[in-house]
């Protein structure tokens, strides 16, 4: 994909779980912030659910292109954090012919 670059105009944190030492001297896991990275964000779906108690559960699809040496493993334990919203990792795309970039889908829930 030619002049990429420019494409990636939003600054989205990068989340994960890690292992970490307790008091206990167990090994634990956690949430932690793992890097920043710049990506586009395109929406790709939107629905809209209530129950039988009239909560509304809103959940968006999102499209988050970035570079393949910026998110060498993606996990399904990962997330994106952007505008203080969680984006959750649903499934990603590899690009197999030029190498350059990854498209990781996501979900937002809003209740």
């Amino acid at each position: 994909m030619k002049d990429m670059t420019s494409k990636l105009n939003c600054k989205a944190e990068l989340w994960g779980m890690i292992n970490v030492e307790n008091e206990l001297g167990e090994t634990d896991r956690e949430e932690a912030k793992i890097k920043d990275m710049y990506c586009n964000i395109l929406p790709s779906s939107y629905s809209e659910k209530t129950n039988q108690i009239d909560i509304t559960k809103i959940e968006h699809s999102h499209k988050f292109m970035v570079r393949a040496k910026s998110l060498k493993e993606p996990k399904i334990n990962m997330f994106f954090k952007y505008n203080n919203l969680k984006f959750e990792f649903i499934s990603w795309d590899i690009d197999y012919l030029n190498k350059e970039y990854i498209n990781v889908f996501t979900k937002v829930i809003m209740e």
